[in-house]
């Protein structure tokens, strides 16, 4: 099941890239394509993977996806076509020169599809990628099996690919197919048109995609690029798991918050502070790529400013009269500095109040901390009618209660090193497939808490049911969900500031459409 490798190697050399990847267009489509250079395991120049661009339709917005490309037929139009050609053999025409580069043709049998770097036909006849279920692992000698969640629910497509719906007869309204412009009853991706729905609760779930997760050919961000334009984020959303509607419990709420705190800096303590910042600041204005020549500099300039900062404050203290001055500020802190290089920490205010019978001005003041993350708790009750509903119930149950789980990922010798992420929700109220504009919405959330009462009443109580034997009565399921991602104020406004936010076109159909926030509905 698995095979010995060599160590990779790249023919650009030692710790140089092992895939290159180039893109090129056909019919409009953008495809992206990785080609191996890896010149030690016999597959230098053959495409290991072709990936077109897409627009997912649960995005509210025209944010772009990749996705692998394994149809026969897209294949075979990519290999003919000669703007992927040019692009393929354009980076192998590159190459040329390089010590061990028809070797690695010989080995790889790339040569034979490249008799002559002049002959571009040719390049028309590289090979498209198998699609092998493969991965390699950075520093191993073998090749594993890949494990994915979607894997691990591949027993259970029925639960994981149906639209679950508690009453079965609820009535959610008759809607028209925003994809096809064709009626449907009870499709969660359409846009109610009707009338004589009631309110429901529309929940959809997917796989876990990591907001920072690399493709393949990609490149983690500098440290430069992430200090100058924040930590990016990507979409969270993998393939869908189903969707739910249920009645809109009772109990119904929204509170969000932000964290304040009290914020003390004293005169000393903000002078010194600035002088190290400026320190810091000269030296990375400076055009200097050393990073010991910068760290030494900061330190040896931060030391002065922050003495000349001292002496500035003496020297003033020493014109002014009164019983407590800056003087006795400074002393203080530099009491207390002294003391705690061996361990003695000492409280300068008690000791200044002590002395002079005055305290240090510690200009207090509430600081703004950073949003909170909201938590929603809702309790479902189930009464069910017959067979054919009992069994809806205990799958709505096992979706929400397997769907919260970590996933173990083992590999092909039965070991598991890595737990993967659960699954994460959409939430929406709605009525007719539109969003109820009345009540609040959610960002994407997780599951952290499912609780079942199969006795809500106190006494358990049953009836025979020939596919689970026997049922409860009535249960009632808890459900805690937790957004992945806070709330600020300019969400509540989609515009070309925050046209990019992922934690907004995830919520796809729920903002977008008749059921964009506007200024007259609650929002979030």
């Amino acid at each position: 099941m698995s095979k010995k490798k060599n160590t990779q190697l790249s023919i650009l050399g030692k710790n140089k890239p092992l895939t290159k990847v180039i893109s090129y267009q056909i019919d409009g489509v953008s495809y992206r394509e990785t080609i191996s250079l890896d010149k030690a395991n016999g597959d230098f120049g053959k495409s290991l993977m072709i990936e077109e661009k897409f627009f997912p339709m649960n995005r509210a917005m025209a944010t772009a996806d990749w996705r692998s490309v394994n149809n026969e037929e897209t294949l075979k139009k990519i290999q003919n076509n000669e703007d992927r050609a040019n692009a393929y053999g354009g980076y192998l025409v590159s190459l040329q020169g390089i010590d061990g580069l028809e070797e690695a043709l010989d080995e790889s049998d790339m040569g034979q599809f490249i008799d002559t770097f002049e002959q571009g036909d040719s390049w028309k006849n590289i090979p498209t990628p198998e699609n092998k279920t493969e991965a390699s692992v950075a520093g191993d000698t073998e090749v594993i099996e890949k494990i994915t969640p979607k894997e691990i629910f591949g027993n259970y497509k029925e639960i994981f690919k149906k639209h679950l719906k508690y009453p079965r007869d609820m009535f959610i309204g008759k809607g028209r197919n925003v994809l096809e412009g064709t009626t449907s009853i009870g499709n969660p991706f359409i846009e109610g048109t009707g009338e004589g729905s009631q309110d429901y609760f529309f929940i959809e779930q997917f796989l876990y995609k990591p907001p920072q997760k690399t493709a393949k050919g990609e490149t983690l961000p500098t440290l430069g690029a992430v200090s100058k334009t924040g930590i990016g984020r990507k979409t969270n959303l993998g393939d869908p798991m189903g969707s739910c509607i249920l009645p809109i419990p009772n109990k119904l709420g929204v509170s969000q918050g932000v964290n304040w705190g009290e914020g003390r800096a004293n005169a000393v303590e903000l002078g010194a502070f600035s002088a190290a910042n400026s320190a810091v600041r000269n030296a990375l204005d400076a055009d200097n790529p050393n990073l010991g020549t910068i760290v030494r500099k900061i330190f040896t300039d931060g030391r002065k400013q922050v003495t000349e900062t001292f002496n500035d404050v003496a020297n003033a203290v020493r014109n002014q009269d009164g019983t407590a001055n800056a003087g006795s500020v400074i002393n203080a802190v530099l009491a207390r500095s002294l003391l705690s290089r061996i361990g003695i920490n000492v409280d300068v205010n008690q000791f200044v109040t002590r002395e002079t019978g005055a305290a240090i001005n510690p200009n207090l003041e509430l600081l703004f901390a950073g949003p909170q993350l909201r938590t929603f708790s809702f309790v479902f009750n189930f009464a069910p009618n017959d067979v054919e509903e009992a069994r809806e119930v205990r799958m709505i149950q096992r979706w929400f209660r397997q769907g919260m789980l970590p996933q173990k990922l083992t590999n092909v010798a039965g070991g598991s090193l890595f737990l993967g992420s659960p699954n994460i929700f959409r939430l929406c109220y709605k009525n007719n497939m539109r969003r109820i504009k009345g009540l609040n919405t959610f960002k994407i959330c997780a599951v952290t808490s499912v609780q079942i009462d199969f006795t809500p009443d106190g006494v358990y109580q049953s009836y025979e049911d020939e596919k689970a034997v026997s049922q409860p009565v009535r249960s009632t399921m808890a459900v805690t969900f937790n957004e992945l991602t806070p709330i600020f104020a300019n969400d509540y406004n989609l515009d070309e500031t925050n046209n990019d936010d992922t934690s907004l076109s995830d919520l796809g159909l729920n903002i977008s459409g008749s059921s964009q926030i506007a200024e007259d509905d609650l929002g979030f």
